[in-house]
């Protein structure tokens, strides 16, 4: 038995006959298939129209004698054309259809059958299907057949087997018994039709509905239909999630209409596009979620209509770009970020091509340079902006080899020729060959820096020379005074080599009795604490002490914290001793200074004394008067010797004190009776020294005896005022007045014959000062004056 040819078939059952059963003496002419075939399909007549068979020998048996060779011929001539007719159906039919007996054995077959198996009407009529199927093929048919012939009931069923090639090739079948006249089983009859293309299809389509379900399932964008009035018919799982429901079933109950669109673009507003245009692409828009939070969505949508054009359902995409929105959202706000680093920027940003043009500047570059603005700066040759045109050949060199410059310091100059120093720092951009497209970087204007590391450099420098060839010893101690820097002066200064001094302790310095006060002083330094210039007491290393004058400060860092404290100290030793020296010698010029002053005052009362006694021989009263004003300007003169020698400063008076003692001394020896004259004086502390003293304190007698004398006549009551402060431009102003009668109308102090007032000119000029007399109710003079200089006339 050759190969099977597989194809698929449907399997018929039918009636069933005896194939061997002959119902014709002449068979047709033809070939013996074509005889056996039209056999075959008499008998499948005859078991399938019994009554027909029946009919025709009725017909037959009722005939009259001589017509029964006519009839006969006529019957089998029906037989035949029937017979013929069922062939060609049975032949036309492309599906397989098959008769079996009892047996089991194929007895009549159609042409399907022969192509479908490869085989012959010989190879296949009267043989078994294990005699001509592949094993598992077979064993399936001889099982189902059984079924057929045990029930007497149609079956159907599927079966599979495969082609020489290895394909799988699937088969339905349909059998079905054919009874005889007792009503037993007397044979099948199969219909099988080659599905196999249908299965592949199936199978396509089983594939096509996992994948798509799978893409449905597990997308990441949101799937949904939903109806024109917002219901929604169907979503998947990542649109329920999107929108934060549990399930499908409880976001069916969501009604776009009344839930839709957020933030300006409505629900309905996406309908009426969505109908006007059929689609919609790449919409965004906000959706609120269940729990009222707002996304933001990306969405694509079309409409499916009917045939009618009538709208039946939307269906589209969403994708949440929510995350891509705050990215978005934080990138514009890095770019407004760059943007503004860009233009407020005090450093030069710039883009270069490598051919030497700037592509993109900040305005702190065009500053930089000297450039009106961006244009005319990207117009510029940068090879030229260089002091030396070579450094901008090394730099492109450099770049092209390293791709990036750090912190290179160059010389450039500015449009209008000025030169400055920048840093640069730049970095190539290559393409995918590895030439460079572009360059940047950024410049720092470092000039005035420079100007100012020259300056520290020179400070420094300055003094370090300081420090080692200063005449005072200088220590450097660090916060808890340990030395760590020493001069070489205080080497000298403490007998210690400067290595030996470097790590010592002020401890190791300080007499150990200032030792504490030194430990407080450092202390209350580091605090932020300052102290005058003090002296202190060192101990040297041979263990003698010296007494030292001492400067400390406090250095800070560059952060203001307290970092080292310097201490310059300068040996007094030597000084000490002829401050002493000067001292004892002060003190004997002062007590001899002191001694002056008491011997003239004394002198002075002697004189004053011996005009007293002398005025008793004299009888004329203007004589006596004469004398007695001579005794009061000794007095006022030896009053200031007084106030000199019981002073604490030997050349300075406090002179309201001594107008006070004065005045009221002349107005005790005064004639007038007590409580008539009342005297008030008006004057700070003021300190003059003797040139200016004693001028002022005889001006004061002159006037004031004169006002006792002249201006209350009569036992008159009045007051006398006397007032000295400061004017202008440093001057002093010395205001005498009283309430009196006043001077006569014709007076002029600067002709008077009195010698009164012809003193007290006198003394207004030797004070280099002016005299100011105003009449009216009393008399005031004023006496404008600047305190004399030491050695001034007297």
């Amino acid at each position: 038995m050759g190969d099977i040819k597989t194809v698929g078939g449907l399997l018929f059952s039918g009636p069933f006959l005896d194939i061997g059963e002959e119902i014709d003496d002449h068979p047709p002419s033809g070939s013996s298939m074509t005889t056996a075939r039209n056999t075959a399909m008499a008998k499948v007549k005859k078991a399938a129209f019994p009554g027909e068979s029946q009919k025709s020998k009725e017909c037959a048996a009722s005939a009259p004698d001589e017509a029964d060779g006519s009839i006969t011929t006529r019957a089998k001539q029906a037989i035949l054309e029937t017979n013929a007719r069922m062939d060609s159906l049975i032949q036309a039919i492309p599906d397989i259809i098959y008769f079996k007996d009892p047996d089991r054995r194929n007895r009549v077959i159609n042409r399907a059958f022969e192509e479908a198996f490869g085989l012959s009407p010989g190879q296949i009529l009267g043989k078994t299907d294990e005699e001509i199927l592949p094993p598992g093929l077979a064993a399936a048919c001889r099982k189902s057949d059984d079924i057929v012939f045990e029930s007497g009931k149609k079956f159907r069923f599927d079966e599979e087997t495969r082609s020489p090639e290895g394909k799988a090739i699937h088969f339905e079948t349909i059998k079905a018994p054919i009874f005889d006249e007792a009503g037993r089983v007397s044979g099948l009859v199969g219909i099988t039709r080659d599905i196999t293309e249908r299965k592949n299809a199936e199978a396509s389509l089983r594939e096509s509905e996992e994948r798509f379900r799978s893409l449905y399932e597990n997308s990441t964008l949101g799937l949904y239909r939903t109806t024109p009035e917002g219901c929604i018919l169907l979503a998947n799982p990542t649109i329920v999630r999107m929108l934060g429901y549990e399930s499908l079933d409880e976001l069916i109950n969501r009604n776009l209409e009344q839930e839709g669109f957020e933030a300006g673009y409505s629900r309905t507003a996406f309908r009426d596009r969505l109908e006007r245009e059929g689609e919609i692409r790449g919409l965004e828009a906000v959706w609120k979620r269940k729990d009222g939070t707002s996304i933001h969505v990306r969405e694509s949508a079309r409409a499916i209509r009917a045939r009618d054009g009538s709208v039946l359902c939307y269906e589209g995409t969403v994708e949440d770009v929510s995350e891509r929105h705050k990215f978005e959202a934080a990138l514009r706000a890095s770019e407004e970020k760059y943007r503004g680093l860009f233009e407020k920027s005090l450093d030069g940003i710039y883009q270069s091509l490598p051919q030497g043009r700037f592509i993109t500047v900040n305005p702190a570059l065009v500053r930089m340079f000297g450039f009106r603005n961006e244009l005319d700066m990207c117009q510029a040759d940068i090879r030229d902006l260089y002091l030396n045109p070579d450094d901008r050949d090394n730099w492109v060199k450099e770049i092209r080899e390293k791709g990036e410059i750090r912190n290179l310091e160059v010389r450039l100059k500015r449009k209008d020729g000025t030169p400055f120093t920048a840093l640069e720092t730049s970095r190539a951009v290559f393409d995918a060959r590895g030439e460079v497209l572009y360059c940047e970087g950024l410049f720092s204007d470092i000039t005035e820096r420079k100007r100012l590391e020259d300056e520290r450099a020179e400070s420094e420098a300055l003094y370090r020379a300081l420090f080692e060839n200063a005449n005072d010893a200088v220590f450097l101690l660090d916060l808890n005074g340990i030395h760590v820097k020493v001069n070489r002066k205080a080497s000298e200064m403490t007998g210690y080599s400067v290595e030996e001094l470097i790590g010592k302790s002020i401890r190791n310095l300080v007499a150990p009795s200032e030792f504490p006060d030194a430990q407080d002083k450092l202390r209350g330094i580091v605090e932020g604490r300052t102290f005058p210039v003090y002296e202190r007491l060192f101990r040297k290393k041979d263990g003698t002490e010296i007494q030292v004058e001492v400067n400390a400060s406090l250095i800070r860092d560059a952060d203001r914290k307290p970092r080292f404290i310097q201490s310059i100290v300068r040996d007094i030793s030597e000084r000490k001793i002829r401050e002493r020296a000067l001292q004892a010698a002060l003190q004997e010029k002062e007590l001899l200074l002191r001694e002056i002053h008491h011997r003239v005052k004394n002198n002075m009362q002697v004189v004053s004394s011996l005009l007293n006694m002398q005025s008793r021989y004299i009888n004329d009263p203007r004589d006596a008067e004469a004398f007695r004003e001579g005794q009061r300007r000794i007095r006022s003169m030896a009053l200031v010797h007084e106030k000199l020698y019981r002073s604490r400063s030997l050349s300075r008076i406090e002179f309201g004190g001594y107008l006070r003692q004065l005045s009221g001394q002349m107005l005790q020896s005064s004639d007038k009776r007590p409580g008539t004259i009342s005297l008030k004086l008006d004057m700070d502390e003021r300190m003059f020294d003797i040139q200016t003293a004693i001028p002022l304190g005889l001006i004061t007698n002159e006037l004031l005896s004169n006002s006792l004398k002249h201006a209350f006549p009569d036992e008159r009551r009045g007051e006398i005022t006397i007032s000295l402060r400061p004017g202008e431009g440093g001057e002093f102003i010395l205001v005498f007045s009283d309430d009196g009668v006043g001077l006569p109308p014709d007076f002029n102090p600067l002709r008077s014959e009195s010698m009164g007032f012809q003193l007290v000119s006198m003394l207004v000029e030797q004070l280099d000062g002016r005299l100011e007399i105003e009449r009216g109710r009393g008399t005031q003079v004023r006496i404008f004056f600047r305190e004399t200089a030491s050695g001034s006339k007297i």
